[in-house]
């Protein structure tokens, strides 16, 4: 199974990849190793993930694909879908300038504000492409059981990931709490 994962060199990203690295599935890693926080821990990530042979990686600016697309914050809420739409096609096209293919991945995680996991969830399921979503699912319960309702009319997987519970911070945080 090929795996996208946006955002491969950052904290979440990386462990995502070396997980699923470590259970042998094929990753594609893409990150724009921008200067939110410091650069050559980003770099250092991806190099502790080189040595696999089911990992590949290319640094993309999805962000800079956005731009030449009309912009998802001027339009309005009545158009979620098409917003959905636009950021997909942009992250395909973006991996298309890069010479990667995401016409055969099998699944994505999506890591977008909350307000938009319901229209690129549903997005995605449309297209057959099995979904790990960062928690929470959606941010009312009335779009995640549409979510929920377009992952089964598609037959694809649909996962909300908990990662904050495998971070350090948080573990130390409930070792102080426990004792």
């Amino acid at each position: 199974m090929k795996i996208l994962v946006t955002g491969a060199a950052g904290f979440i990203g990386y462990h995502l990849c070396k997980s699923l690295l470590d259970d042998d599935y094929e990753v594609l890693g893409i990150d724009n190793i921008n200067d939110y926080y410091d650069t050559s821990l980003k770099l250092a990530r991806l190099e502790q993930l080189k040595p696999y042979k089911n990992f590949k990686f290319d640094k993309i600016d999805i962000s800079k694909t956005l731009l030449v697309m009309p912009s998802l914050k001027e339009r309005s809420d009545e158009e979620p879908s098409l917003q959905a739409e636009i950021a997909v096609k942009a992250c395909k096209e973006a991996l298309r300038n890069s010479n990667k293919s995401i016409e055969n991945i099998d699944a994505v995680t999506i890591s977008v504000p909350t307000i938009h996991h319901k229209e690129v969830s549903k997005v995605c399921a449309k297209a057959g492409v099995n979904i790990l979503v960062e928690k929470p699912l959606s941010s009312n319960s009335k779009d995640a059981k549409e979510i929920v309702r377009a992952a089964k009319e598609s037959g694809v997987i649909l996962c909300v990931g908990h990662i904050e519970r495998y971070n350090p911070v948080v573990s130390y945080a409930k070792s102080a709490i426990d004792r």
